[in-house]
């Protein structure tokens, strides 16, 4: 393969990306495989089918059925407000650590969607079954 990817010349093979302003990851172009296959938005062909095998759709073991109280963010300081860190993001890709106030409620955070801080959930279903990483987010504009 090394012969034919990797490199953007006559014969070989890459996915690209037009983008022409780098401070807005908006593309407008893509090119699969020599052709345009998306321009300002839109796709140009139709969607690849693809099959998943029974072993990806019967992939994910938990130790037992999760419940509401996995997500939540446990505050053992008595106080209405505390500083927590959040993820910013800035982008579809790029990210920041935010340190922000955020209320307490009953002893937990929660999110504040006037602040457009949001809780985000990561569930490991493949290394550490039912591992949990709860956390907060901010950039989404619900």
């Amino acid at each position: 393969l090394d012969g034919i990817v990797g490199g953007i010349a006559p014969g070989k093979y890459a996915d690209m990306l037009v983008i022409p302003n780098p401070g807005i990851i908006k593309a407008e172009y893509v090119i699969s495989k020599g052709k345009v296959i998306a321009r300002e938005g839109n796709l140009l062909v139709s969607p690849r089918k693809h099959v998943f095998s029974k072993d990806s759709l019967n992939s994910i073991h938990f130790p037992r059925k999760l419940k509401p109280s996995d997500f939540s963010i446990v505050v053992k300081k008595n106080s209405s407000h505390i500083n927590a860190r959040i993820i910013d993001q800035v982008t579809d890709l790029v990210t920041k650590e935010l340190i922000l106030s955020v209320p307490v409620i009953d002893g937990e955070i929660g999110s504040d969607v006037r602040k457009d801080i949001l809780k985000v959930a990561a569930v490991d279903r493949r290394y550490s079954p039912g591992k949990i990483f709860v956390g907060l987010i901010r950039g989404f504009h619900l």
